[in-house]
């Protein structure tokens, strides 16, 4: 190809692209357009489909392989390729909703359960570790007097034992 044929088929490009959507999404092939299509199509779209179509063609669910799918897609076409009418469509949706209502009232219970037991359990370990943090100070204290009633030095206030122990030092 040259420059030339390029800059050709790139300008009927951007002539197709500025198309209207309503004449490419025509039904009706027939009817009258308010522009003119381009003068010229590349042939890769021409000859696929006609201009006018809006989705390319589906092939019959039964000519769908079954085996190229993934396991998600294979079981969402089984679901649904039985369903031949609106009432059986109707039923199995409303069943399926039924069934998934029900299970999900049963695991918002159980999370509902959980969060309560894990509160509970906060407020316990709250209240216990309260309890041994109060009963280590009030130990530390008993053991702080008795250090300072066995060194002499309960009733002289920390400032003159500290002076004293400065004084000793140095």
């Amino acid at each position: 190809m040259t420059v030339y044929s390029l800059q050709e088929e790139r300008k009927t490009w951007e002539n197709f692209a500025k198309q209207p959507m309503r004449c490419l999404l025509a039904s009706d092939p027939s009817a009258p357009t308010s522009e003119p299509a381009p003068a010229s199509i590349p042939a890769t779209i021409s000859d696929s489909q006609p201009p006018d179509s809006s989705l390319p063609p589906q092939p019959p669910a039964s000519s769908i392989d079954v085996s190229l799918l993934d396991p998600q897609q294979s079981a969402l076409l089984s679901t649904l390729l039985p369903a031949s009418s609106s009432d059986d469509i109707l039923h199995t949706t409303t069943a399926r909703l039924r069934t998934l209502t029900d299970s999900l009232e049963f695991t918002i219970d159980q999370l509902a359960q959980g969060v309560h037991r894990v509160g509970q359990y906060h407020a316990t370990a709250e209240r216990v570790g309260a309890r041994i943090l109060s009963s280590a100070a009030t130990q530390l204290e008993e053991r702080q007097q008795a250090v300072l009633t066995r060194a002499g030095t309960k009733e002289v206030p920390m400032q003159e034992v500290l002076r004293s122990l400065a004084a000793i030092e140095r």
